[in-house]
């Protein structure tokens, strides 16, 4: 049966007293309402004006759909068992637009959120549908804690101070096509023991780092774009994990790719360029492999090792740094294999402290400077296959060794 407020009822509480299980409520103009439990019924219609904390609680069987909910002082809708629809419906409050907990699992599709403090949550284990949604926040757009999960998609965020989209504690939510058009901090943090999965992300713009991954998160990553960003591209630490595919980072203000702490991740197909400071910065006792990686154009090192890091670099291309194309210092441990170092406005390679590098196949030429120099104690070796062009050169006790 549908209902209208106020044609058939004054108001909102009276068409929900009078209404049964499956009940339209269609709401004509702006009413100021309570908080209100929805429970086997759709409102449909109108603006709800929210005069308490939180304007809807929505239960088991409910939905609302093309209507506009407001509060000026509080929080829009609690999604609080079953799982409601929510479509069509565009949300203006100073607090979180949407708040999904427990064991709720809503259906949120075509929704536009204006001016919140924070967009969707999930909490407990709640595990949202959300796609076709637009997000502009003061704070965050997204915020998943504890084991929320769900599914996230099409979703375009505006956000303010704090991150964009933030994944803590367990959660381990499925994020596609998730694009932030901007943020006044990062991109997309995740931490704590997270386990997410990014398909097809990007972050633009962001004053921090457009993906940070700290603690022990161990994220899946598989296509991912960070760019013009006013901090760094990606930002890896802690004792995170996690697999990183077809990466893209242009212009970002900081270390375009930044592997720090005792971090342990896998990472295949990266594209770097244009930074304006380095292009991949491993340190601290981090340990990777890049594999396929490409870094072009940037304003310092292409590639920096520091500590005592531990990287393999395969079948990958550093060229154009307007820098030492690779720079490794400190007690660092660098392997190239089948890597191209070519076009530098410097060395090729500089190896300082006791840094032990090798070089297996692959190609150091036309860089402006030389091919490789080894400084303090540190340890060049070339194998036979490998192709260089220019001058090598040697201070204190570092050796260049060529395999024949």
């Amino acid at each position: 049966m549908k209902r209208t407020v106020p044609s058939d009822h004054a108001s909102l509480a009276e068409a929900l007293e009078a209404s049964s299980p499956g009940d339209v409520i269609a709401i004509e103009g702006t009413h100021e309402v309570p908080l209100t439990p929805i429970t086997g019924v759709t409102l449909t219609g109108g603006v709800l004006r929210g005069t308490e904390v939180g304007v809807l609680r929505l239960h088991a069987g409910s939905a609302l759909k093309d209507i506009r909910i407001e509060n000026p002082g509080g929080h829009g809708v609690i999604v609080r068992e079953g799982s409601p629809e929510i479509q069509g419906v565009t949300l203006h409050v100073t607090g979180t637009a949407i708040a999904c907990g427990w064991d709720v699992t809503p259906t949120i599709r075509d929704v536009r959120i204006e001016s919140c403090a924070i967009g969707v949550t999930a909490q407990g284990t709640a595990a949202p549908l959300v796609e076709d949604t637009v997000i502009t926040s003061s704070g965050s757009g997204l915020f998943m804690r504890e084991d929320a999960a769900g599914t996230w998609s099409k979703i375009a965020i505006a956000a303010g101070q704090m991150a964009a989209v933030e994944i803590s504690e367990r959660a381990a939510p499925t994020l596609v096509s998730v694009a932030i058009a901007a943020a006044g901090k990062g991109g997309f943090f995740v931490h704590g023991t997270a386990t997410p999965k990014l398909h097809g992300c990007a972050a633009q713009r962001c004053g921090l780092a457009g993906l940070e991954v700290t603690g022990q998160a161990d994220p899946t990553v598989d296509g991912f774009l960070a760019q013009d960003g006013h901090g760094g591209g990606i930002f890896l630490h802690g004792q995170s994990a996690g697999t990183y595919l077809e990466l893209e980072v242009n212009r970002s203000a900081l270390a375009a790719l930044e592997i720090g702490e005792d971090a342990r991740p896998e990472i295949e197909r990266v594209a770097v360029a244009d930074s304006s400071a380095g292009g991949v910065w491993v340190h601290g006792n981090a340990v990777v492999e890049l594999l396929d990686i490409s870094v072009h154009g940037c304003t310092f090192q292409g590639l920096e090792v520091s500590d005592e890091a531990q990287v393999k670099v395969e079948d990958s291309k550093i060229t154009g740094s307007q820098s030492q194309q690779i720079l490794a210092r400190d007690k660092a441990q660098v392997g190239l294999v089948a890597t191209e170092v070519t076009d530098g406005s410097e060395w090729g390679i500089v190896a300082q402290d006791a840094v032990r590098m090798t070089i297996e196949g692959g190609s150091v030429l036309d860089n402006r400077s030389g091919v490789a120099r080894a400084e303090g104690t540190a340890v060049i070796v070339f194998d036979a296959a490998s192709k260089t062009k220019g001058s090598r050169e040697t201070s204190g006790n570092g050796v260049i060794h060529q395999l024949e």
